[in-house]
């Protein structure tokens, strides 16, 4: 007697049939890393006697349980051999900053800080993911990002729901709300007392937080096929992140928006069009930064002008030319503040890197936030 094979019963129809298609596309893989999506929104930092983490920092161990998932499963991925080689010179030449600073500890910490980014942005380059996975991942994350960017509006007009506030931020944060406070832009937005911070621990960290997002949803609402709700509530988030972010007037992350705004829309536009759009881009772009810099906003502190932060570069590139050894081993952030009676670290990075890392480190992480990116 010959048995007949059984058939499975076809996937149920309606809106249960799309929920079931919608749950079998993603991938284990992608769904292990839905949870960072929601750590990278929240700087919350737990502390103990010696150490402390934030919570954004459990990503790391849970990219690396997705990994072994992927690896498990015998889904594998080809790792890019020059990120592994610029990640281990990255952890070798690292710790020569840690021994070369008199504040072992506190050198750690910054070593931690750079290495960890670098280690998570490699292991999610290794993940087996597909292009639902990513489609889904980056969605969540503008979502989130979305609410809170809501909350740090309603923090900016109503001075409540501050939750993660780092109390040593509010005597820098008080100086620029008064030097805001007097400025056209200040006045125009309604400034009170302070700043958003969203659910992080400073407006800062925030304004870059809030600037990947506002790229994302900004292209997602330029995709194809796309309803018209899906598109409305996409250009939503855009505005609602964008204005956001300029109530916590960083300037660098204004300007970081700024320049990624006609990138992406470059990258999203038509051919025939690129040309065009790019140039009308920037020259809104333009217009916005002429206004904002003749309301006097960028200029609330003596570094906070061009003068400042030309001389804050000088003092740090006239230092690594008379500490050689710092140019190649680094750890001389402490040095620099005590020979040049310094408050703040050098706002340039590639100066700042050499600085505290080294020459060796600072190649090997701008190789890492350019061309690995790029490949990714």
């Amino acid at each position: 007697m010959q048995i007949q094979p059984q058939i499975p019963p076809p996937p149920p129809r309606g809106p249960i049939r799309r929920t079931y298609q919608r749950r079998a596309r993603i991938t284990s893989c992608g769904a292990l890393l839905l949870p960072i999506v929601a750590l990278l929104g929240i700087e919350y930092r737990i502390r103990f006697d010696s150490f402390s983490f934030t919570l954004a920092e459990l990503s790391l161990p849970l990219a690396l349980v997705a990994l072994l998932f992927g690896i498990r499963k015998g889904l594998t991925k080809q790792f890019d051999s020059l990120y592994f080689v610029a990640l281990i010179m990255i952890a070798m030449f690292g710790l020569t900053s840690v021994l070369a600073a008199p504040d072992t500890l506190h050198a750690m910490s910054v070593y931690r800080d750079l290495l960890a980014p670098c280690l998570f942005f490699g292991i999610l380059l290794s993940i087996p993911l597909s292009r639902h996975d990513v489609s889904i991942l980056v969605k969540a994350y503008v979502a989130v990002a979305t609410i809170n960017a809501c909350l740090g509006i309603v923090q900016f007009y109503t001075g409540q729901f501050v939750w993660f506030h780092e109390p040593d931020g509010y005597v820098s944060e008080a100086a620029k709300v008064a030097q805001i406070r007097q400025s056209v832009l200040g006045a125009l937005l309604g400034i009170k007392d302070n700043l958003p911070v969203g659910l992080y621990a400073g407006m800062n960290n925030f304004a870059s937080y809030l600037v990947p997002p506002c790229l994302m949803s900004l292209a997602l609402s330029r995709m194809k096929p796309l309803s018209k709700r899906s598109r409305f509530g996409w250009r939503a988030a855009t505005v609602i992140l964008t204005f956001g972010l300029i109530l916590t007037f960083s300037r660098a992350s204004v300007l970081s928006l700024g320049l990624g705004i006609p990138l992406t829309i470059r990258a999203i536009a038509k051919a025939r069009l690129r040309v065009a759009v790019t140039g009308l881009v920037l020259l809104v772009g333009l217009a916005i930064m002429v206004a904002v810099i003749g309301s006097g906003v960028v200029s609330w502190d003596d570094l906070g002008t061009g003068a400042g932060r030309i001389d804050m570069v000088t003092n740090g590139l006239a230092f690594l030319e008379s500490h050689p050894i710092v140019l190649l081993l680094g750890g001389g952030t402490w040095n620099y503040f005590a020979e040049y009676s310094a408050t703040q670290v050098v706002h340039n990075l590639c100066v700042y890197l050499v600085l505290q890392f080294g020459v060796v480190v600072a190649g090997a992480w701008l190789f890492i936030v350019t061309t690995a990116q790029l490949r990714a």
